[in-house]
C-alpha cells in the first residue's frame, strides 16, 4: 500500500481464496493521507507496475443541533460521495437520511427527534455504501441552543 511518505510498506498477504484484508490501518497508510487508498502487489519479488486506487468510505464530521423542541438538523461530511447517511433511531432502527454530495457534504434540516438513538441527545449515523456494504459509524451528543 502506498504510505503518504512515498514508501510500500507490507499491509495484506493474499489468501487462497483471493481476499485480503488488514484492519490496522491508519491515515498515513493512505496515499495522500486523507481519502485515497493506493496498492499495488509483490509476488515472489517481482513488483508489479499496476496502481490501484479508491477512495476510502470514512464519516469525517457529523454534527446535529436541535431547533426548537423536535426539529433536528443534521450535517456533516463522509466519502465517497453517493453512499447513504444512516441514523439509528430510538426505536433502534436504521433509516436513511441524506445521501453525501459531489462535494462530501450532507445536510438534512427537516429530521425530529425522533432520529436521536436515545430519543433526546444522543445522534448515531453509519454510511450504506452503494454495493449495500455498511462502514464506519460515529456517534455524537446533538447541540442544544
Amino acid at each position: 500500500m502506498g504510505n503518504q511518505d512515498g514508501s510500500w510498506p507490507i499491509v495484506a498477504t493474499v489468501a487462497r481464496d483471493g481476499s485480503f484484508g488488514n484492519d490496522h490501518l491508519s491515515n498515513r497508510h493512505l496515499a495522500d493521507g486523507k481519502t485515497t487508498l493506493t496498492v499495488r502487489m509483490d509476488y515472489q519479488d517481482r513488483k508489479f507496475t499496476e496502481r490501484y486506487s479508491a477512495t476510502v468510505s470514512q464519516m469525517l464530521e457529523l454534527h446535529g443541533q436541535l431547533v426548537g423542541e423536535e426539529r433536528l438538523v443534521v450535517s456533516g461530511k463522509a466519502s465517497p460521495p453517493g453512499a447513504t447517511v444512516e441514523a439509528l433511531n430510538s426505536a433502534g432502527n436504521w433509516v436513511g437520511i441524506q445521501s453525501v454530495g459531489a462535494d462530501g457534504g450532507f445536510i438534512n434540516e427537516n429530521l425530529t427527534t425522533a432520529y436521536l438513538r436515545d430519543g433526546k441527545e444522543t445522534l448515531e449515523v453509519r454510511l450504506r455504501l452503494a454495493d449495500s456494504r455498511v462502514t464506519q459509524s460515529m456517534t455524537v451528543i446533538v447541540a442544544k441552543p
